[in-house]
């Protein structure tokens, strides 16, 4: 009976890890402010932003699953839309680049 060597064994089990992991969609992550994106109006809408000053804007969708944050509280999108126009946040948005669907939004006040 031929028994694999311990080094074999581990290089086997590396490498079905490695194929066994879900793909990892590529997410990007831009610091903004309101003044530099369009906010979409409802669900299912379009958030328009510039990943960085020399790209040109880019639309992001919102979905089902993204989410909206004041100050570390989930929020709606209204309320998020609606807390907006008072103005002087600060933003990260998070969003998958192959898909380009909305992950999240963060505003700090």
């Amino acid at each position: 009976m031929h028994i694999a060597k311990p080094w074999t064994r581990l290089a086997i089990v590396g490498i079905a890890c490695l194929f066994s992991m879900p793909a990892f969609a590529k997410r990007n992550a831009v610091e903004t402010s309101l003044n530099d994106i369009v906010l979409p109006s409802t669900p299912g809408g379009t958030l328009v932003l510039r990943p960085c000053d020399t790209c040109a804007p880019t639309s992001i969708r919102v979905t089902a699953q993204s989410r909206f944050f004041i100050s570390d509280r989930e929020v709606t999108l209204q309320e998020f839309v609606l807390q907006s126009k008072r103005g002087g946040m600060s933003l990260v948005v998070s969003y998958e680049t192959q898909t380009l669907e909305l992950l999240t939004i963060k505003a700090w006040l």
